[in-house]
Formats: C-alpha cells, structure tokens, sequence
C-alpha cells in the first residue's frame, strides 16, 4: 500500500493570520553575528547553558568559536535545525513558536503550538514536527525559514508513547517512532498505520527532497531505506547507528553510533560504507555548508566531507 503524503491545504492549517508575539531581538541579538568582520559563520554551538548560542566563524580548516549570540527576550528555549540558518523559538509565555534568525537579527512568528515536547526536523531542515505528548496534539511545520505554514495531524490515543519523528523536507510525510521500536506512518484519511519492517528501529530520517525514509535498526545492525514507503533495500550492513544525517544534496549519509564513537558515511549512489572512528559523538548536526558536520558539543569537533584530494574526511577540532 503506497502512503500518501500529508497534503498542507489550507483547509488544514491552524491560525490563517500570524498572531502577534512577544519574543523580539533586544540589542545584542539583533546585531547582525559576523556581519561587521564580514567572518562567515559554519553554523552555531548550543549550550551548555539552556540559552546559550555561540556560532562557529571562519572557514573550516581555521575554524573559532565566536562570543556568545544573545538570545531574544522572553525566551524559554531554543532548538537548532539541520544547516541552521534559523532557529525556532519557545517563549516563556502561553504564545506560539517563532522563528529567529541570528544573522539577520529578525523574528518571525508562526500559529504553532505554544509548548512542545518533542521537536524533530527534516533532513535539511525546511520542516519540522512539534508534538504536546499531555495534549497528545502534532503538527507539522513547513516552509520554513521564510514562509511557515502549520498543519495539525491526528494524535496517538492509547498506542505506545512516542519517542520522536522523521518529517520529510516538504512536510508531506511524517512518521513517528514509539517506545517499542516500531513506527508508524501518517496515511492520509486511513490515519497511522505500521511499519512491519520497522521493528528496533533506533533513527529515522528522510533523504532530502523526498519520501524515502532511512531507518536504523542497531538490534539487527542494519541501515535499510523505503523509497517512498516501498519495499525495503538494505544501505549498509553491521551497523549500529543511532543518529543520522544527510549531506544538503542528499547523496551521501552518516551514521553514527554515540556509543560506540563511530561513524559510516554510506554513498547511496554506490553504497559503498566507510567507517571512521572517533573518541565522542554526542551530536550529528548539518552546519549551514551542508558538508561540514557537528560531531561534538563539549570537544567541539566537525567533520567535512571531503577536504582532501582523495575524497577523505577530517576532523577539525574548533577552538576556544
């Protein structure tokens, strides 16, 4: 049975005016971050703080820290997606999230929920699926950056607690991964139905610009892909990933496993896996190049794909 994606008609979205907000840019943050050095920014370090933000300037190979980004007034929390060249934002107030970019120094708001528990973004983070587990309330944010639009899905009811979610870039598709390994995909007007082949699932992630959902499942140690909910193609094999993420074009995947402080990178062109291994991995994040990618917070390493002649990869550890 083929899952039909999500359509965002307007009959679907929730709040047809952007509501007015009062998270906004206090001096510092609307400072436009590297714009008076003319330094590019990579992409921006959280924490450790809840509200600390920092960008990463320079180039890759002679990448620094930058001062700390202050965040916009009445914030609660912030989340950073894939390529980041936004933020969304949670205010400490009973108001909708809100999209912030740093570099611009502009706040936008949208009619999504006010409080989620769980925020998931797609591959190259032009959607997102904010979930309330009390409420048991979903929604799907697309169009993002620039023109947000939100849609409101059926919840869960008595089924498993949801874990997280795989949004694809459009927004069309959404599955979430439950508590016991399963997942369930969104079908339209037949509501969620399962994924047989899902179980021990561990990571999910649409391949950019498309349908073809990623899973990892480290119980069988394989990396397996559904071209649009399809049957099922093993990627890589003796793999035991519990993150992922995509290069902006789409033809590369990493895997990495935290535990293990190991990463593959499986081209889905020749799907030929590489395994590089590394002593911390605690994040897996897009920087806005689309090729260069956070492995650590606290050891504030990144790796670029490639840098050398050979196609290898490096680690470049950013200092402080």
């Amino acid at each position: 049975m083929k899952y039909l994606a999500l359509a965002l008609a307007s009959a679907a979205l929730t709040g047809a005016q952007t509501p007015a907000i009062s998270i906004r840019p206090n001096s510092a943050a609307s400072a436009l971050v590297g714009a008076r050095t003319g330094v590019p920014i990579l992409g921006y370090i959280a924490g450790p703080g809840s509200l600390e933000l920092r960008p990463i300037v320079g180039t890759v190979k002679g990448a620094q820290l930058g001062a700390n980004v202050s965040v916009p007034l009445a914030t609660k929390r912030f989340f950073v997606p894939p390529r980041e060249h936004y933020l969304l934002l949670e205010s400490i107030a009973n108001e909708s999230l809100s999209v912030w970019s740093p570099a611009k120094g502009s706040v936008a708001g949208t009619s999504a929920m006010t409080h989620p528990d769980v925020v998931a973004f797609s591959a190259r983070g032009e959607a997102a699926a904010v979930y309330a587990k009390t409420a048991d309330r979903l929604q799907v944010i697309s169009g993002l950056p620039a023109e947000p639009k939100v849609a409101t899905l059926p919840g869960f009811g008595k089924l498993d607690e949801v874990v997280s979610f795989a949004v694809s870039d459009d927004g069309g598709a959404v599955v979430a991964l439950m508590a016991d390994g399963t997942a369930l995909s969104f079908a339209g007007a037949g509501g969620w139905q399962r994924l047989p082949n899902a179980f021990g699932a561990h990571a999910l992630l649409f391949v950019p610009n498309t349908h073809n959902l990623v899973i990892s499942d480290p119980s069988q140690r394989l990396v397996t892909l559904l071209p649009d909910f399809g049957s099922s193609r093993i990627l890589a094999q003796g793999i035991q990933a519990d993150r992922l993420a995509f290069t902006k074009e789409g033809d590369v995947l990493l895997a990495a496993s935290s535990t293990q402080g190991k990463l593959w990178t499986v081209d889905l062109k020749t799907l030929m896996p590489a395994t590089v291994s590394f002593s911390t991995i605690d994040t897996l994040l897009p920087l806005r190049d689309g090729r260069t990618f956070l492995l650590s917070s606290p050891g504030l390493s990144l790796l670029t794909l490639p840098v050398d002649a050979d196609g290898a990869a490096a680690f470049i550890t950013v200092t402080r």
